[in-house]
């Protein structure tokens, strides 16, 4: 969250002395992120640690579990499966979470290095590294030791959000925000578009639960800002809270459309394995990520926003997500036609008991 919250960093401090050991000199707030407060904790011999403060989340969106999403990032590294990773560090009594300000803490190594949010910096040679790390990843599934696995279920939890906000926003007594009012104007004139691609989005929630896909660990956020190259050009990923077992499409649909995906995909087999892809499934994460990343960005401003420049940042996101719904219904039809090439029997993904 891009607004320092007001705490006390001296308590702060005191915390991670007496949970973690570590003795901060000063800290830095690092504005990025939408569910968390971060800070960079400044040792006095020039070390550093990351700071995670989790926002509580009321919106019922698609989230992972700190009981699966933690220890699975701790086993990832600790067996030495996949290492290039942010990974909990525990406290003196053993715990992936600490509290701080009635909030949970969570304290990571601290990983120097450049986001990807440029797309001028994705190489081929980028995308070919990406591919074996996400099949390093889906490939470590069996060995991930977790003993409470968190397990896409597929379900549509915004739904009802989205569908409340539309009276909501018709409401027009009392005083308003800026920023109200202008999700007024963005949202409304579409809410029958809306309701058509909710019904679609329930379409292909039947369809994959009939298809019955195989499931791998998946980071399920896989994008420019959650990951990171170090000095030494390692590619990091990032940022695991909505971890969860789901279908390998689903941390594939955010670039499976790229021209570049032809360097990642021979990549990601050789590191895993030769998996069938199903259109559908693609369709589903494509409809469902857009619609609840819209959910979000309603929620925010009519529920969590505190400043007028942040409610006007969130509506152009809703604008943008608005936007795309065109090209929702083709990006199907893309993705078929391009799994279309390379259908035949492949082995099956190994699957989680």
């Amino acid at each position: 969250m891009r607004t320092e919250p007001d705490i006390s960093r001296e308590a702060l401090a005191a915390l991670l002395l007496r949970e973690y050991g570590v003795e901060a000199v000063r800290f830095t707030f690092i504005p990025k992120g939408f569910g968390s407060h971060l800070y960079a904790a400044h040792l006095a011999d020039g070390g550093r640690f990351f700071v995670k403060m989790v926002r509580p989340d009321p919106a019922p969106m698609v989230a992972s579990d700190p009981a699966f999403y933690l220890p699975l990032t701790w086993n990832l590294y600790h067996k030495g499966l996949y290492r290039n990773l942010s990974y909990p560090l525990r406290t003196r009594s053993g715990e992936f979470v600490s509290s701080f300000a009635g909030r949970p803490l969570v304290l990571f190594p601290f990983i120097e290095g450049e986001t990807l949010e440029d797309d001028n910096l994705w190489t081929d040679a980028l995308f070919a590294t990406l591919g074996h790390a996400v099949g390093t990843i889906h490939r470590s599934t069996p060995e991930i030791g977790v003993e409470q696995p968190f397990v896409e279920d597929y379900e549509v939890r915004f739904r009802p959000l989205l569908l409340d906000a539309i009276p909501e926003l018709r409401d027009t007594g009392g005083e308003e925000s800026a920023g109200r009012r202008a999700l007024r104007d963005a949202l409304l004139p579409h809410e029958a578009e809306m309701r058509a691609h909710l019904d679609r989005l329930a379409e292909l929630q039947a369809r994959v639960r009939e298809i019955a896909p195989a499931m791998v660990v998946c980071h399920t956020d896989i994008h420019g800002g959650n990951m990171m190259l170090d000095p030494e050009g390692e590619l990091y990923i990032l940022d695991w809270e909505n971890a969860m077992i789901a279908p390998p499409e689903h941390d594939l649909f955010a670039f499976v459309e790229d021209p570049r995906f032809s360097s990642f995909l021979p990549a990601y087999e050789r590191a895993y394995r030769r998996v069938a892809f199903s259109a559908e499934v693609f369709g589903f994460y494509f409809y469902r990520r857009n619609l609840e990343d819209l959910a979000d960005w309603v929620q925010r401003i009519l529920h969590e926003n505190h400043e007028e420049a942040q409610d006007m940042e969130d509506v152009e996101w809703v604008r943008y997500s608005i936007a795309q719904w065109e090209f929702l219904k083709v990006r199907i039809g893309a993705v078929e036609q391009a799994l279309d090439g390379r259908r035949q029997v492949c082995s099956a993904v190994v699957p989680v008991s």
